[in-house]
C-alpha cells in the first residue's frame, strides 16, 4: 500500500544500520524509539527533535551516503519476501 501511495522505500546494503532519524520540514527528529505503540507509549525511549541549519546539512549529507549505499525496494521484491 505504501509504494503504491508512492513512498519510496530502501534497503540499506552497509552494515547494519539501527538510526531512527525522520526529516520532515526543516526538522530531524533522531532518537531511539521504534514507531509502534509499545515504545511510544510504554518503554523509556528519548528522540531529540533538531532545527539548526548546520545539523540539518550534516543529516542531509549523510542521508545522501546512505541513499548511495541503499537500493530501491518494489512491490515485486517484497512479494518474493518469505512469510
Amino acid at each position: 500500500v505504501l509504494i503504491r501511495s508512492g513512498v519510496k522505500i530502501f534497503e540499506y546494503r552497509g552494515r547494519r544500520l539501527h538510526a531512527k532519524t525522520t526529516y520532515v520540514d526543516q526538522t530531524v527528529m533522531v532518537g531511539s524509539s521504534n514507531y509502534n505503540h509499545r515504545s511510544l507509549l510504554h518503554d523509556f525511549e528519548l528522540d531529540v527533535l533538531l532545527d539548526d541549519p548546520t545539523t540539518l546539512r550534516v543529516f542531509e549529507r549523510q542521508w545522501e551516503v546512505d541513499l548511495a549505499n541503499a537500493h530501491p525496494v518494489d512491490e515485486e521484491a517484497l512479494r518474493r519476501l518469505p512469510v
